[in-house]
């Protein structure tokens, strides 16, 4: 397909997730990018939570979910950062997002130079859900 200078050529996909499976969910991302770059996409925008499904997490646990979460430059993203710096396409994301003790539902757009500029999220649940967030760590003592 022909496309002119000003045009942009983008991608949506839609799958289901395998439920707490990141690792097989990224290859999924990855197979799916990859046919969208070899077809002239310069964007692909996967679904929200794609890389870990979105529905059962509301019956796992506490414990369950933050093991499950990653800080926004964790793997995850940062293995989505690089297969869209080496496809040359931009490349969005939905994932759960562990920070400063919180756990947020986050889409990371990652940057055909595999810049991740930074990422959009919101609560799980309300911040006052022991569910979602836990003390920060207490701060390690003084050396003397």
């Amino acid at each position: 397909m022909e496309t002119s200078p000003a045009s942009l050529r983008v991608s949506v996909v839609q799958f289901e997730a395998i439920p707490s499976d990141p690792v097989r969910d990224l290859q999924i991302v990855g197979a799916m990018a990859e046919e969208a770059a070899a077809q002239g996409s310069r964007l692909v925008v996967f679904p929200e939570m794609c890389l870990l499904g979105y529905w059962h997490l509301t019956k796992m646990t506490a414990d369950e979910l933050f093991a499950l979460a990653e800080p926004a430059d964790g793997p995850l993203v940062s293995q989505v950062a690089a297969l869209a710096e080496s496809l040359g396409v931009g490349i969005g994301v939905g994932f759960l997002e562990l920070s400063e003790g919180r756990l947020f539902n986050s889409y990371a757009v990652c940057l055909p130079d595999g810049a991740v500029p930074g990422s959009s999220h919101c609560r799980v649940r309300p911040s006052s859900s022991p569910r979602t967030r836990r003390a920060a760590p207490a701060p390690a003592a003084p050396m003397v």
